[in-house]
């Protein structure tokens, strides 16, 4: 029996106008009808021809009461903005470690589409990613593995990309991690403020980490294992011939560098760059 998947991603107004747009459209043009799309819209209404069925808006804050009260309860907390008591930013050039606020976005609307989904699997795509090429559904069946709870960037010892991660709605287990993973942003004094740095990718792993202890976890890496520590892993995976990520300052520009490539790309889009 075929897997049904499901892709979410948020972003506010800012981030429609700098890239969510753009990435909605490239979405239109380059992936499979069959796979829906959660776009969870944080007071920005982004532009969605009727004829797409399969592209779903939803209002982020109405559909996410936890994300509304955890914004108002840590919102103006140093601590959870990247700030210490002093109201200085930690390590300052690294001050995201610690600012749960601004990436506690993307993990309610991913615990909330996994709760509405009728999908197999659940895909997390930044909203700074743009589809170049058409994604096919033979690719995605056979690039996310089907017997692990989640498959995601590895670039231990540090943090995973977590730019782009797949979860087995159908594991009972992968149910358990997303539970876990949802029960330490929702109870953060005693969650991840308790942990070494409180951003997403760093407290996913922590969950990860803490999960293969559990009968029946299992996990698979999408990272191209010939590369080590490499920071910007997902073009240099195999899904690198299907889209861009543009983390950090790659968003003003549109895409990502040449020497970010630490592989030979065939891909006209890549040939262009």
């Amino acid at each position: 029996m075929s897997r049904k998947f499901a892709v979410v991603t948020t972003f506010n107004q800012k981030g429609l106008l700098t890239y969510g747009q753009r990435m909605i459209n490239s979405y239109i043009q380059n992936w499979p009808d069959e796979v829906d799309f959660y776009i969870y819209a944080e007071r920005c209404n982004p532009s969605i021809p009727k004829s797409n069925k399969n592209i779903h808006v939803l209002d982020l804050e109405k559909n996410s009461p936890d994300l509304v009260e955890f914004k108002k309860k840590w919102g103006n907390v140093p601590k959870a903005n990247g700030q210490g008591p002093d109201k200085k930013r930690l390590d300052a050039s690294k001050a995201f470690k610690w600012d749960a606020i601004r990436f506690c976005h993307k993990v309610y609307a991913i615990f909330d589409c996994a709760r509405k989904t009728d999908a197999d699997v659940l895909i997390w795509m930044d909203a700074d990613t743009y589809c170049h090429s058409p994604m096919t559904y033979n690719f995605l069946n056979d690039f996310v593995k089907e017997t692990a709870a989640v498959c995601y960037f590895n670039r231990d010892p540090k943090w995973p990309e977590c730019g782009w991660y797949s979860m087995n709605l159908k594991d009972s287990v992968c149910q358990d991690f997303l539970k876990r993973f949802e029960d330490v942003w929702n109870n953060a004094e005693e969650g991840i403020f308790t942990m070494k740095e409180w951003h997403d990718s760093f407290v996913f792993y922590e969950i990860v980490k803490e999960f293969r202890n559990k009968p029946g976890w299992s996990e698979h890496s999408l990272s191209n294992v010939t590369i080590s520590g490499e920071g910007h892993p997902i073009v240099n995976s195999a899904i690198g011939a299907y889209i861009d990520h543009m983390k950090g300052d790659r968003k003003l520009q549109g895409h990502s560098n040449r020497k970010d490539l630490k592989i030979q790309r065939h891909e006209d889009y890549w040939k262009n760059k």
